[in-house]
């Protein structure tokens, strides 16, 4: 018989009980649930300081694994039970998130809603503004939500710069990466968020594929080809970072611009020497982060034979 439990910390000891008396404990256990953001972040903390392993996986990787159509609490309990047996070689226990990376995160979201309603806004307000008739109401109204829009958005760049130079974690190799030619503290703040302070393994291959400017193989014996061509999927607004500092450093940095102009001589496609330049800006990133080093505008790569 299904028990239902309240989201807060009396129901997560009720849970800890639960278990208790069906022989479950830290030692012999592993739990398993969907991730819903922050209604099971909570659950996931309370478990993790009382000695459990928790995976939170993506539903949506759980729901791919059965064909049943039915969808309800008991099936969807049975079914994590399940996942969690048959692919515990891929257990992934639930990290702490930094409570630094975790504020910069709110700040994100809410910087990138106040930025699409300034855009609605605009839109609104280009509209009205070629009407006959005009409302001065309405058109004040959204000047005014955009300008009020514009200074939060000033304070949350403030609040998030503050944030990371303040640190004595973040500080130093936000320092290093600002010297990188396009990447200012936006995109510093971003790549925080996604590597859970930089504590996540920096695989530049597997960083440029999350972030989805990664071109993947598509061919199949002699008969299927298709031109190797990045995703697109992943973190939209990082991936529109990285596209707007390839385009910044094509314009100002000397060494970029050559090699934009060298592509475009060889008869190389604009936006893939764009996205070239993007992945060789995550590269220059990830070298950074992992060997605490600073940019070098004039470093040069070496072959190791010719340094016999």
């Amino acid at each position: 018989m299904a028990k239902i439990l309240k989201n807060d910390t009396e129901g997560f000891a009720s849970l800890i009980d639960l278990l208790a008396d069906r022989g479950s404990n830290k030692n012999n256990s592993v739990i398993c649930l969907e991730t819903t953001g922050s209604y099971s972040e909570k659950i996931c903390y309370y478990l993790l300081a009382k000695g459990y392993s928790v995976w939170s996986e993506a539903p949506h990787k759980i729901s791919k694994t059965f064909q049943k159509q039915t969808k309800n609490d008991k099936v969807s309990a049975c079914q994590i039970s399940e996942y969690c047996y048959r692919y515990f070689d891929k257990f992934k226990c639930f990290e702490y998130h930094d409570e630094l990376v975790e504020q910069i995160r709110a700040l994100l979201v809410v910087r990138e809603q106040l930025i699409k309603q300034s855009t609605a806004f605009n839109s609104i307000l280009h509209v009205f503004k070629r009407k006959y008739h005009q409302t001065e109401a309405a058109n004040t109204i959204l000047i005014n939500k955009i300008e009020e829009n514009k200074e939060s958005i000033k304070m949350i760049d403030k609040q998030i710069v503050d944030i990371i130079n303040d640190s004595d974690k973040y500080g130093p190799t936000a320092s290093s990466l600002k010297k990188i030619p396009g990447i200012g503290m936006l995109f510093i703040a971003n790549i925080i968020v996604i590597t859970n302070g930089f504590t996540k393994e920096f695989n530049y291959k597997k960083l440029a594929s999350y972030i989805g400017i990664c071109p993947h193989e598509f061919s199949s014996g002699t008969s299927v080809y298709r031109k190797p061509k990045s995703t697109g999927y992943g973190p939209a607004r990082l991936r529109k970072l990285l596209y707007l500092a390839s385009m910044s450093v094509r314009t100002h940095n000397r060494n970029f611009h050559n090699y934009f102009e060298r592509k475009v001589a060889e008869g190389k496609n604009k936006h893939l020497i764009l996205n070239n330049i993007a992945n060789k800006l995550l590269r220059i990133v990830c070298v950074i982060i992992k060997n605490g080093t600073d940019y070098s505008d004039n470093y040069m790569s070496v072959h190791p034979k010719f340094l016999k």
